[in-house]
């Protein structure tokens, strides 16, 4: 790669999806954060924007890198940084519906959540080894480790809309709309 991560033969498409999605992803995180530093609102969603930034950020690094030294170095962080979006989106919802900080067996269950994938992701669980011939992990992923980030992901799935049918039918009809509009970007991103 030239210049970090630019070279030739990759898809000009990859370039568009990546560095504006990152680069709109931190000013928006800064520009909340900027606008109230003590909420905790504003941190979580600071910490969202800031997590997706460097999951794409290595995610274009994987794609257009060669050294395969360098992709099994940053590979682990994929399931990591995934599972942490899930769990920051479910305490994001949180914190937006009862306008408190979740208690602390929500809080040791996140923790109890992301631990594996922190202790187990520099081992032979997440990977093993490396397919030369597609230049990436592909195959030597631990599939243990590969359907527990997914499976963190799809919990967040069934918790998020659970979460806010609950408080929505407990809700004027202003909050309402907004559980409507944040619920439906939360579950699509």
């Amino acid at each position: 790669p030239i210049y970090l991560f630019f070279t030739t033969g990759v898809p000009e498409l990859l370039y568009y999806s990546h560095i504006p999605t990152t680069i709109f992803a931190i000013l928006v995180g800064f520009f909340v954060l900027i606008k109230g530093k003590r909420l905790l609102l504003n941190k979580l969603l600071f910490l969202i924007t800031l997590c997706f930034s460097l999951w794409t950020f290595l995610n274009l690094f994987a794609w257009t890198n060669i050294h395969s030294d360098f992709i099994l170095l940053i590979w682990p962080y994929f399931g990591i940084f995934s599972a942490s979006l899930s769990v920051l989106s479910i305490y994001f919802i949180y914190v937006f519906l009862y306008q408190k900080d979740v208690p602390f067996k929500m809080k040791l269950t996140f923790f109890l959540l992301l631990a594996p994938l922190l202790i187990f992701a520099p081992t032979n669980l997440n990977l093993s080894g490396f397919n030369i011939t597609y230049c990436d992990p592909y195959g030597f992923e631990g599939v243990v480790y590969k359907y527990y980030y997914i499976f963190v992901g799809l919990l967040s799935l069934i918790w998020i809309p659970i979460l806010l049918i609950r408080k929505y039918f407990k809700s004027d009809v202003n909050f309402k709309k907004q559980i409507l509009l944040l619920g439906t970007g939360v579950v699509l991103f």
